[in-house]
């Protein structure tokens, strides 16, 4: 960046010609923290308008907030002039308070050799404090130090991350990010809202299929099923199934986007599911301390590449595994954020369950949004209204919407109050199980579907004797 002086004696400088940040990869964002909450039978059903538009907000926020602050912080530097004097004050005033502070801590270790500690007190004052201001990348007003309101640590790691490479240079960008206003917050906050809200309408009021809603005859229904089972990662799952070893081989460009594999994130974590510490008798480490655990997510990872293609899992960091050294029928898996947690003994497509929540969290709104019109449908065509209804056996005090879900059960439809659902989880968990696996695409080939063309949205796209079933699909 190139510092350019004003005619005239009261000379003054200005960042002209910043490098601003280009956008953010949409797709290589973090992943936004979702926590399923249930809600209790007989309570308001979650309202999906409002948490789409919350989680596309949540988005882009994470995404874009700080590449569009940054640009307005670059356009309102071009457009400001410092004082010249006030900043070689500053400069000057820092290296000598520096020159103080390293002189005293390098006399102590090396009393006998002031020729040495000039040396190395000169090396971190060049280290820590920029000597030239033609060299700076940024520059401050003195005056403007304490008067500025709404400072923020945000903007100053913006500052950090943008406008700074050496030490000296992120101290200045600190003290520059003071100095400008930062009204443009609530402005950049205000406009995301506003894109989250069109986003959120484009997304809701896509058309429905033709026949959303209707029953498939027992002939479509097998028809749609034999199209399912035909799509090729079903094909080799259902060979793996038969006992294919080989049929779910991995390839390099089917992992996730920080590479490795799920059990590369394995931590032990010593608490059950009410957060304190594990019962002496609950204790079961034998498949953390055998390995077998660690095997059995690594297959889950071959399991899940299978499922999803790589254009979707490369889009996602890895979730990290928790294990909890007790067995299955002690501890329940759950899955938080980023977070996986499963006993010591889940069986894989317990793992390829939690995370199936991840995905859904964490994949394309469209796909979630297809699959909340789906549950609502089944809700609403079960006669269902504004409050949740009991759910299944074992699990009352669980609220669920209602209708039926002939291949996985009323589980499938319980209510989370921050949107979340069963709906992805269960639905790879009986593909990645032999024994439920053609269960689940011939019982219920419409969720089968919804889920299937979410993770693998270029085959099911390729597939051209699916599309007389498009018009069942809930877009």
């Amino acid at each position: 960046m190139a510092l350019q002086r004003s005619a005239g004696n009261a000379a003054t400088v200005s960042l002209l010609n910043g490098a601003l940040p280009g956008p953010t990869n949409l797709a290589l964002a973090a992943p936004v923290l979702v926590v399923q909450r249930d809600i209790a039978p007989n309570n308001p059903l979650p309202d999906t308008g409002s948490i789409g538009q919350q989680r596309i907000e949540d988005r882009l926020t994470k995404r874009e907030k700080n590449a569009r602050l940054a640009a307005g912080f670059g356009a309102k530097l071009k457009a400001t002039t410092w004082d010249e004097a006030l900043v070689n004050k500053l400069v000057v005033d820092r290296r000598a308070d520096m020159d103080a502070f390293y002189r005293k801590m390098y006399t102590k270790k090396h009393p006998t050799d002031p020729g040495k500690v000039d040396i190395l007190v000169g090396e971190a004052v060049e280290k820590t404090v920029p000597s030239q201001l033609d060299t700076l990348l940024v520059q401050v007003n003195l005056d403007d130090l304490t008067t500025t309101p709404g400072l923020t640590s945000e903007m100053a790691k913006i500052a950090m991350k943008e406008f700074a490479s050496t030490d000296g240079e992120v101290w200045l960008a600190n003290a520059l990010i003071e100095t400008t206003a930062t009204g443009n917050i609530a402005a950049v906050e205000a406009q995301l809202k506003r894109d989250a809200a069109a986003e959120w309408q484009r997304i809701s009021g896509r058309a429905e299929g033709a026949s959303f809603g209707q029953a498939l005859s027992k002939a479509e229904k097998a028809a749609f099923s034999a199209q399912l089972k035909a799509l090729p990662s079903l094909s080799r799952i259902a060979q793996a199934h038969g006992g294919d070893t080989s049929a779910l081989k991995m390839t390099s460009a089917a992992g996730w986007r920080d590479g490795g594999y799920l059990s590369d994130t394995i931590i032990e974590v010593k608490e059950a599911n009410d957060k304190k510490a594990i019962a002496p008798k609950d204790l079961y480490r034998r498949p953390i301390d055998d390995g077998s655990f660690r095997k059995r997510a690594f297959e889950a990872d071959k399991m899940l590449r299978a499922l999803v293609e790589p254009e979707i899992l490369g889009q996602l960091a890895k979730p990290q595994l928790r294990v909890h050294p007790m067995k299955e029928t002690k501890f329940r898996a759950f899955q938080s954020g980023e977070e996986v947690h499963l006993a010591a003994d889940e069986p894989l497509p317990i793992m390829v369950h939690e995370v199936g929540h991840y995905l859904e969290d964490h994949g394309a709104i469209e796909s979630w949004a297809d699959i909340q019109r789906l549950i609502s449908k089944r809700h609403q065509l079960a006669g269902g209204g504004a409050v949740t209804v009991t759910g299944p056996s074992g699990m009352r005090k669980e609220g669920r919407f209602a209708g039926e879900y002939k291949a996985t059960g009323k589980y499938t439809s319980k209510a989370y109050d921050t949107g979340s659902t069963e709906m992805m989880a269960m639905t790879l968990e009986y593909l990645a199980r032999p024994s439920t696996f053609e269960k689940m695409i011939e019982k219920d080939p419409l969720q089968a579907a919804t889920v299937l063309r979410a993770v693998q949205p270029r085959a099911y796209a390729a597939q051209a004797g699916l599309r007389r079933f498009d018009k069942y699909l809930p877009s």
